[in-house]
C-alpha cells in the first residue's frame, strides 16, 4: 500500500502524502516510502524543485502515535526514526512545503525542514508534544525557535499554542499565505520560478542560506564567497551574464541630461553626445536633453522612451547637486513606472566649461 503520491510536472514534480483517514500522520511507512521518494527525485536531473503536500485539510497533524505508544527507547534509536528528517534536509533540490490545515508536530517539524512553507490561510502550526508527555525529537524546539524567536517557540513548545497562517507569517516561519483553495496551485508556481532558475547557483545559493540559518557570521559569510566563485565558474553563470548583457546593450537608452546655468553652446551637445554614445556602446542609442528641471526631464525621457528602468546615475550640476541627489530619484518614482537610464555628468560639463563652450 502506497503513502505518497508523486505528479510529475517537469521541471517541478509534486509529492503529496496520503493518509486522509489519520490526517496524513507520520507513520514509519510512510517516511521510509517519503525518503525513498524525494531521494529518487533529487537524483532526477529533469526535476529542480519538488513541492511536498499533504491534502486541504491536513499537511500532517503529526507523527503516528499508535506506533510512537508501542515503541520503546530502544527501538526508537535503532529505527533511526529521528534520521528520516535528516535525509530529507540534506536533498540538494529546493523543496516548497505546500500547508493547507493542519501542520502540527512531526508535519511541522518536516514542513520547517523544507526550504520555504506556502501556507494556505487555513493553515495552523503547532507543537503539542508535552501534551502527551515527550517533546519534539525531529528539529522542533531547534528550527521553531530559529524561525521565530525563543518567546513565540516557548509558547508554542510549552503550553500548546497553535499558529494561524498569518501569525506563522508575521512571525517568520511561512514565506507566503494564499486562499483557502490556492495552496497547492501557489506552491506550484513557487516552485517553477525557482525551477526556472540556473541549478548550480540555485542549490549553492540554498546550502548558503542553510549556513547562515544554522551557524554563526563569519562560518556563513566565508561559505558564501566560496560558493559565490563555484558558481561564477559554471557554464550557467556565463550564458547568463552574456544573455543579460546582450540584452542590456541592445535596449540601452543613454540619457544626458544637462541643466545649463545660462546657455549652452551647441559644442557642449555634440561634445556629450559624443561622450553618451560611448557609454551606450554600439548596440545602445544616446540622447542629450537640455532642461532647467532634471526630474521633469527624466520623467519626460522615460515616457519618450518607453522604456522599463528608471537609472539615476552621477546626477548633478555646479549649485545643484544636493538637491539632485537628495530629491529627483524620488519623484521619479512618483512619477512615472516606466525606466530610463540617465547621466547628467557635471564632470563631463566641468571639461565642456574648462573649454570654453559653456556660455556665463
Amino acid at each position: 500500500m502506497s503513502f505518497v503520491r508523486v505528479e510529475r510536472e517537469e521541471p517541478i514534480a509534486v509529492v503529496l502524502l496520503d493518509r486522509p483517514q489519520q490526517l496524513n500522520a507520520l507513520s514509519d511507512d510512510l517516511m521510509d516510502e517519503l525518503v525513498s521518494v524525494l531521494r529518487d527525485l533529487d537524483d532526477d536531473e529533469s526535476i529542480r524543485c519538488i513541492v511536498l503536500g499533504g491534502s486541504e485539510r491536513a499537511f500532517a497533524a503529526g507523527a503516528d502515535i499508535g506506533e510512537l505508544a508501542t515503541a520503546s527507547p530502544i527501538d526508537l534509536y535503532y529505527q533511526r526514526r529521528i534520521d528520516r528528517w535528516d535525509a530529507i534536509r540534506s536533498l540538494w533540490t529546493p523543496l516548497v512545503a505546500a500547508v493547507s490545515g493542519y501542520c502540527l508536530g512531526g508535519g511541522c517539524e518536516l514542513a520547517m525542514v523544507c526550504d520555504l512553507i506556502v501556507a494556505s490561510e487555513s493553515a495552523v502550526f503547532g507543537q503539542p508534544e508535552t501534551g502527551v508527555g515527550i517533546i519534539p525529537g525531529a528539529g522542533g524546539t531547534q528550527r521553531l525557535t530559529r524561525a521565530v524567536g525563543k518567546s513565540v517557540a516557548m509558547d508554542v513548545v510549552l503550553s500548546g499554542r497553535r499558529l494561524n497562517a498569518r501569525e506563522a507569517l508575521e512571525s517568520g516561519l511561512v514565506a507566503r499565505v494564499v486562499a483557502r483553495e490556492a495552496w497547492l496551485d501557489e506552491a506550484k508556481r513557487v516552485a517553477r520560478e525557482i525551477a526556472s532558475k540556473a541549478p548550480v547557483a540555485t542549490r549553492l545559493a540554498k546550502e548558503a542560506v542553510d549556513h547562515a540559518y544554522e551557524g554563526g557570521l563569519g562560518y556563513g559569510l566565508d561559505y558564501e564567497r566560496r560558493a559565490m566563485y563555484l558558481a561564477f565558474a559554471s557554464a550557467d553563470a556565463r550564458e547568463g551574464l552574456n544573455a543579460f548583457l546582450e540584452k542590456y546593450e541592445a535596449e540601452l537608452v543613454l540619457v544626458q541630461i544637462v541643466v545649463p546655468p545660462n546657455e549652452v553652446d551647441p559644442a557642449v551637445t555634440a561634445d556629450l553626445a559624443i561622450h553618451a554614445q560611448d557609454l551606450a556602446g554600439s548596440r545602445g542609442r544616446a540622447v542629450v536633453a537640455i532642461h532647467e528641471d532634471p526630474a521633469r526631464a527624466i520623467v519626460q525621457a522615460a515616457d519618450e522612451e518607453d522604456v522599463d528602468v528608471v537609472v539615476v546615475g552621477n546626477v548633478g550640476m555646479s549649485g545643484r547637486k544636493e538637491f539632485l541627489l537628495g530629491n529627483v530619484p524620488n519623484r521619479v518614482s512618483h512619477l512615472t513606472r516606466k525606466t530610463c537610464v540617465i547621466v547628467n555628468t557635471a564632470q563631463r560639463l566641468e571639461q565642456s566649461q574648462r573649454k570654453g563652450w559653456l556660455r556665463r
